[in-house]
């Protein structure tokens, strides 16, 4: 399934991306921030989108996030998904591209595909407590701020680290929200299974 807005692409990630994610996942400020290690080999990335690629009843399956020149520049997923009820948005991008609005519009189009595709009640967001572009990323992608899970990620190097958690519901998505999620659809040239009739 493709999603589109007149910037950027959301489409299924593809072993042919590896180059293109291991030029960022090998960063050292990149995967920490998100729980995972930095990639060590091209190889590496290979393995782990191969990975990606397999059938999860609990994921959402990995998108790239792309510019319309359908190159990688980052990805974003849903998963721990319980469908029907919940899950959680992950995503991350080259930072050649932070502070441009590219991944509130891939974080956008994600929120809708939990609610109208996945048809969750409710969508989680969690980011380390010390990571404050993630913190700004979730206030403007208007998730609530839930609490903080003390020790509550154990990174692959053993560190263990305060978590922030939010959440979005459908009531909020629906409703509370819904102006806002209206003015987003009308960006949408592809949609995929988002509903955009009588926006």
């Amino acid at each position: 399934m493709i999603f589109q807005t007149e910037r950027i692409r959301l489409r299924p990630i593809r072993l042919s991306d590896a180059e293109a994610m291991f030029s960022y996942a090998k960063l050292k400020d990149i995967g920490p921030k998100a729980g995972w290690s930095p990639h060590t080999s091209i190889e590496e990335t290979k393995v782990i989108i191969k990975s990606m690629l397999k059938d999860d009843p609990r994921h959402s399956g990995v998108y790239a996030v792309t510019l319309l020149d359908d190159v990688l520049i980052g990805t974003i997923d849903l998963h721990h998904l319980s469908p029907h009820f919940s899950g959680e948005i992950g995503m991350a991008l080259h930072p050649d591209f932070h502070n441009q609005g590219f991944m509130e519009e891939a974080a956008n189009i994600m929120i809708m595909v939990a609610f109208e595709c996945f048809h969750l009640k409710r969508l989680e967001y969690r980011h380390f407590k010390d990571n404050f572009p993630s913190e700004r990323l979730r206030q403007k992608l208007l998730f609530q701020y839930e609490g903080l899970l003390r020790n509550g990620f154990l990174k692959q190097n053993k560190v263990i680290k305060d978590t922030i958690i939010s959440a979005m519901t459908n009531d909020d998505y629906y409703y509370r929200h819904h102006e806002h999620f209206k003015r987003f659809k009308k960006k949408l040239v592809i949609a995929g299974c988002i509903d955009t009739e009588g926006i």
